[in-house]
């Protein structure tokens, strides 16, 4: 049950080549925060919605965070600490997977477990793998494991996903001076 890498959705960084998609380069060399999230978000396979699940933002400001509004510093080092792991673990396949140790495959409950954290639906990860979603799924419904490239590649991603928690939503017009920020 192996297969190549994550196929992209749609690219969701404009195209520098074409006529009014505008720079993703400032003019000091550094990349637009929109961008920059955008990039995230594609690398890691989520959608506006469910970034702003996943944040505690609403929809509206991870849209308006992407589409180069004032971004929340919290959000963009959370979002490229998740986009590291992805990057560093792409798929079963890449060489970044050790598969060495004595851990048992991913059965069904793990799996789901897995993908709930990583914040992918079942299609995605069929897809990620290389397998077809109804095929994975059966297989797994009748006691089946995942191969263990998958289980150590699906396992980092779930690490990687509990180690960066989502960022605290602070309002900082709102601070007191008799508060603490606790």
């Amino acid at each position: 049950m192996q297969g190549a890498g994550i196929a992209c959705r749609r690219p969701l960084l404009p195209d520098v080549s074409s006529p009014g998609a505008g720079s993703v380069i400032r003019s000091d060399g550094r990349i637009r925060a929109g961008a920059l999230i955008r990039a995230c978000l594609d690398d890691i396979g989520w959608p506006l919605r469910q970034a702003a699940r996943r944040s505690g933002f609403s929809r509206n400001r991870v849209g308006e965070f992407a589409a180069g509004e004032p971004v929340n510093p919290e959000f963009v080092e959370w979002l490229c600490a998740l986009r590291a792991v992805h990057k560093r673990f792409p798929s079963p396949l890449a060489r970044s997977i050790v598969v060495a140790g004595n851990r048992p495959p991913y059965r069904r409950h793990e799996v789901f477990r897995a993908i709930t954290i990583i914040g992918w639906s079942f299609r995605f990860l069929a897809q990620g793998m290389g397998e077809h979603r109804t095929a994975l799924l059966r297989h797994l419904d009748r006691g089946g494991a995942l191969e263990p490239r998958s289980s150590r590649w699906l396992e980092q991603l779930e690490t990687g996903h509990e180690t960066y928690p989502r960022p605290e939503y602070r309002n900082c017009a709102m601070r007191t001076g008799g508060f603490s920020d606790v």
